[in-house]
């Protein structure tokens, strides 16, 4: 059988709007509804208005379900501010789902609001959903949700949680979350638990939430395959910092191919953990902080992510703390394009235990407090090996006086830092130094880095210190051509055995207002160096 709009206000359903008494008829019609079009490509269509649901069957923890097995059908209204499912009920105190989608398959809501009302009873676990889209049994897929509201609530606007088994190709775009108006707001907006294939959130808006707005809560199952796209989140009304929360399990499954796209957030910070192919591009963090954490933090393990033009300010009268920080024990960290402007004290990207890292075409603008005690990115060995560290064409400015450094890299006792490259950071006028290299005797440093164009004028290019910053003579930058091969170098020691290069290469000994070079004509390592060259 085959059919189109079905009026639920007509025998034999009989929905009504605005009547609070009407709440267990309506969660009744409703549901039979469902069963008698599941298949039929039937819209169902309620009235405008405020049309009140209850409890099922007095008891169910769910109002409306889409069970397993039906299929086929829209549930649709007037509009997502004309009419409105608000449930309301006595409650038991435990777990209760405004609409439950579990096992069926091409479901469609649009073109409605949905939110709590009074409810003697909520689960004091905030486990009051609106809408879940949940695998208990059977197989949830296809379900499409587009121009709904999403209003006050106790547990998560949208709930996604696949149990049994993936929960596959869910779409919601065009909706508004404003969760506010019960206690302190709704648990989170979106909640992605274990369990989810192939699933898009786009065109929204969220605020209201006491948690964060969008909060991937992993677990052990499936979570591949999501696209976040165009969507506004104001976190100033939510009480955790986290306005948005990207990865997988705590140091166990990650969460993959995640793409996040033109998303801006207002008052809040974003968190990853554990990804494999994570893309966040265009997106805009804001924030007076209250918080000292990162706007945008990364940890874990993270393989293959990318940060591509991110936009993240600090105001000031903020809390002191940084923009981006980042310790990656994944395979590679890239960091492209970006603005990074920080009003308050602190790093503006900062970078720990993070190999294969390549930070390029950035723009980094200090305005806080004390910026010598800072540098404008600070790259460390600290906690772990960070090898191949490569950054390039960075402009970094201070409106506030110098930073210590433009960029700052210490591989402590027992890490390595090897295959170091900085080339183009501009930072004229901003930096007492450009680079500043503090290395550790027992770590396992690169002693011939590649440091080239380095625009720091009037001020030193690089410098050289132990743990407690004094100064040392045991790194000799390359300052042209490429580490390993033919090239020119620069150290503040006379090169013969102390320096290894190959025949060919050229060698500047600085020696205080003095300089002498030196070429390589034979041998291995560090020996085999000319004496000073005389120039007539």
């Amino acid at each position: 059988m085959t059919c189109c709009d079905i009026d639920l206000t007509a025998p034999p359903f009989g929905v009504v709007a605005s009547d609070p008494s009407a709440g267990a008829a309506n969660t009744a019609a409703i549901n039979a509804a469902i069963t008698t079009f599941s298949g039929t490509r039937a819209r169902l269509v309620l009235p405008a208005g405020d049309i009140f649901v209850d409890q099922a069957n007095g008891h169910d923890n769910w109002s409306v379900r889409f069970a397993a097995g039906v299929s086929d059908l829209a549930l649709a209204g007037h509009g997502m501010f004309a009419t409105r499912i608000v449930i309301q009920g006595t409650g038991d105190g435990g777990e209760w789902h405004g609409i439950m989608i579990d096992g069926a398959s091409r479901i469609e809501l649009t073109d409605f609001g949905i939110q709590m009302g009074a409810v003697a009873h909520p689960d004091p676990g905030d486990q009051n959903h609106l809408v879940s889209v949940y695998c208990s049994a059977g197989r949830t897929s296809d379900i499409v949700g587009h121009r709904l509201f999403f209003g006050q609530a106790v547990g998560d606007g949208l709930r996604i949680f696949g149990a049994a088994a993936p929960v596959t190709n869910i779409r919601f775009t065009d909706f508004t979350m404003r969760m506010a108006g019960i206690d302190v707001g709704s648990r989170s907006g979106v909640a992605l638990q274990r369990g989810w294939s192939t699933v898009e959130l786009g065109n929204f808006y969220i605020d209201g939430v006491r948690n964060s707005p969008i909060d991937l809560e992993p677990g052990p199952g499936t979570m591949e395959y999501l696209n976040i796209h165009d969507g506004f989140i104001d976190q100033s009304l939510g009480q955790s910092d986290v306005a948005c929360a990207l990865g997988g399990q705590s140091h166990g499954r990650r969460a993959e191919h995640i793409r996040v796209s033109e998303v801006t957030v207002r008052a809040g910070r974003v968190q990853v953990l554990s990804t494999d192919d994570l893309l966040v591009k265009n997106m805009t963090v804001v924030a007076e902080a209250r918080f000292a954490e990162p706007l945008f933090e990364v940890r874990q393990v993270n393989n293959d992510l990318r940060l591509q033009d991110l936009y993240l300010q600090r105001l000031p009268g903020s809390a002191a703390g940084g923009l981006l920080d980042v310790e990656n024990a994944g395979n590679s960290t890239t960091i492209d394009g970006g603005v990074f402007i920080q009003g308050a004290a602190g790093y503006p990207l900062r970078f720990d235990r993070t190999g294969n890292l390549r930070v390029r075409g950035s723009r980094i603008q200090y305005d806080g407090p004390s910026p010598a005690g800072h540098s404008g990115i600070s790259a460390a060995a600290l906690i772990s090996d960070a090898d191949n560290v490569q950054i390039g064409e960075v402009q970094i400015a201070c409106s506030t006086g110098k930073l210590d450094s433009a960029v700052s890299l210490a591989p402590r006792a027992g890490r390595s830092m090897q295959n170091v490259r900085i080339t183009g950071v501009h930072s004229a006028g901003s930096a007492l130094t450009g680079i500043y290299l503090s290395y550790h005797p027992s770590a396992a440093a690169d002693t011939t880095p590649l440091i080239a164009a380095i625009d720091n004028r009037p001020d030193a290019v690089w410098t050289q210190v132990n743990q407690d910053d004094n100064p040392i003579t045991s790194i000799y930058p390359v300052i042209a051509g490429n580490p390993g091969s033919v090239c020119e170098m620069t150290g503040q020691v006379p090169p013969e055995g102390a320096v290894p290069a190959i025949p060919g290469t050229t060698y500047v000994y600085q020696n205080g207002d003095a300089a002498e070079r030196y070429y390589k004509s034979a041998g291995a390592g560090t020996v085999g160096w000319s004496g000073p060259l005389l120039v007539s």
